[in-house]
């Protein structure tokens, strides 16, 4: 599997202006990674559950490895810090490998996915870490409330499919894309810059590691919190 890149591009952002293109991309990780997850759906209810939250200013996304070994994303709030939200809750997909495609045979209610316990999203979150140790890998990222309004705005917009992707540095990404109850995709152009990754843009402490977890496995962690807490507010969302 290609891994992400552990800091920001100086690159110009790329802008994802059209449904094919977002295919495009989507496509190419698949041909990567044939026998990878491809996706992730979680429902209106519980992202919306997450914004709701005093303060919330976004949802961080992190990879985790369930019990069983699959890939799965954990949601959580950002507040105006972008650190994690520690007394909110934490949500997962319960859709993997919802197909990319304009209309799917599906029915979607928006109450799909489900909020978990705190140590056991640290240990999914953990087991991911440890997958990748040694690696060029992101852990999270992060989507900011307004980016994530503007698929709610949409109509008949019953949650959110996040699309396994490379992008035009054959970096491993997420492409999200709305979803009506029918399994119709909704889109809307964006630039690839308006989601930030982890590393370098992390929460200067999360669930996993107040839980006893390392933040990475290559650098002491003292170290890696001042480096990321610094460029992550630089990049701070509005």
């Amino acid at each position: 599997m290609k891994l992400l890149r552990k800091r920001f591009s100086t690159e110009p952002a790329e802008r994802i202006s059209s449904l094919e293109q977002a295919r495009t991309l989507i496509q190419e990780f698949q041909l990567a990674n044939p026998s990878a997850v491809q996706s992730h759906f979680i429902g209106r209810e519980k992202l919306e559950a997450l914004l709701a939250q005093d303060n919330c200013k976004g949802i961080r996304l992190y990879f985790g490895l369930d019990d069983a070994e699959h890939l799965n994303l954990l949601a959580v709030g950002t507040n105006s810090l972008l650190n994690d939200m520690l007394r909110g809750p934490v949500a997962v997909s319960t859709h993997p490998n919802l197909p990319f495609s304009e209309a799917t045979v599906a029915h979607f209610t928006g109450k799909e996915g489900r909020f978990i316990n705190k140590p056991l999203a640290a240990n999914w979150t953990a087991s991911y870490r440890r997958s990748v140790a040694g690696r060029d890998a992101f852990f999270a990222i992060l989507f900011p409330v307004h980016f994530l309004q503007q698929f709610f705005s949409q109509a008949d917009c019953q949650g959110i499919s996040f699309h396994y992707a490379l992008d035009s540095q054959a970096r491993m990404t997420l492409i999200p894309m709305g979803v009506t109850s029918e399994g119709a995709n909704l889109f809307f152009s964006y630039d690839s810059d308006t989601h930030q990754p982890c590393p370098p843009c992390c929460s200067l402490e999360d669930w996993w590691s107040i839980l006893g977890f390392s933040l990475n496995q290559d650098a002491p962690r003292s170290q890696k919190l001042r480096v990321a807490t610094a460029v992550c507010r630089e990049n701070r969302f509005a």
